[in-house]
């Protein structure tokens, strides 16, 4: 059930959707990105280790305060 699921997400729309996300609002944790885009974040963070392979994104080393309480790794656009 979970493999028909994860066959059902078109994996490039939703990395379009990050890197758009990144582009136009700044360094942002993968939470803020989906708040923004308000797609749920369980199908938002996958999609930042492929875009960061590929050297589209990177990590800022910046950590941020997320609803959690914990913190996040803040994320950017290279490109």
């Amino acid at each position: 059930t979970s493999h028909l699921a994860a066959q059902s997400v078109d994996a490039g729309y939703l990395e379009g959707i990050v890197l758009t996300a990144l582009e136009n609002g700044g360094p942002l944790t993968a939470e803020e990105v989906a708040d923004i885009v308000r797609i749920d974040k369980q199908s938002i963070t996958p999609r930042f280790r492929p875009l960061e392979k590929r050297g589209l994104i990177c990590k800022t080393g910046e950590r941020r305060k997320v609803k959690s309480g914990s913190t996040a790794q803040v994320w950017a656009r290279t490109r």
